[in-house]
């Protein structure tokens, strides 16, 4: 299964290669310096600056991302392989938010392979959900709906009604786009009905281009 998603995410590397030429501008705001001087351990720093990213990332994106390389950058040192994964996560569905698919690819293969390596399980599942995104924003929605499909696997696997909820409502979206406003429909009350069991039912989780932390 890895070997199939590898090449089918390489291939959309290649799609999507021309359209996300663009990068942001890492060389900016005093505040990310602020963080650094803070006389604290150094992964209390990168806890920092991954708040401080959560907070901005709306209002200040460039700035936000600038926040992620340094934690990044602090994982890394520091052979917090696992919270590395996470960071690399983070990053794809950043970029995939914003449309820089083909970077959204290369942050989720590496988060792909720590994973796997560390048997993340639940982490796993939401990363298919991001793998499938990509292929939803790129209108390729049979594609999207395959990785929608392994991730409710491992969430029904748990009994996570939260993750099932989420993909229930990206198949509602799929078929939505079709056209198909019947399956659309019974989709979006599956969706319901397994938010229902969740520990708040009125919760709303994000859904396409998002996950739930």
């Amino acid at each position: 299964m890895i070997k199939t998603i590898f090449i089918s995410l390489i291939a959309l590397l290649i799609l999507s290669h021309c359209s996300n030429a663009q990068s942001f501008d890492l060389n900016n705001d005093s505040a990310v310096n602020s963080i650094q001087k803070l006389n604290i351990p150094e992964i209390k720093k990168a806890e920092k600056y991954q708040q401080f990213y959560f907070n901005i990332r709306v209002s200040n994106p460039q700035l936000a991302i600038q926040c992620l390389h340094k934690a990044l950058e602090i994982y890394e040192e520091k052979g917090d392989e696992v919270k590395v994964g996470t960071i690399n996560a983070t990053f794809a569905e950043f970029y995939n938010q914003i449309g820089f698919y083909g970077m959204s690819v290369q942050h989720l293969m590496k988060a792909y392979i720590i994973y796997s390596k560390n048997n993340m399980n639940m982490a796993l599942a939401w990363l298919l959900i991001d793998m499938g995104n990509i292929y939803f924003a790129a209108n390729y929605f049979e594609e999207a709906k395959k990785y929608y499909e392994k991730s409710f696997e491992k969430f029904k696997s748990d009994n996570f009604h939260l993750g099932m909820s989420v993909i229930y409502l990206n198949y509602g979206l799929i078929k939505e786009k079709q056209k198909d406003l019947d399956s659309a429909l019974y989709y979006f009350n599956c969706s319901l009905k397994e938010r229902k069991f969740t520990y708040d039912p009125l919760q709303c989780p994000p859904i396409i281009g998002h996950k739930v932390a």
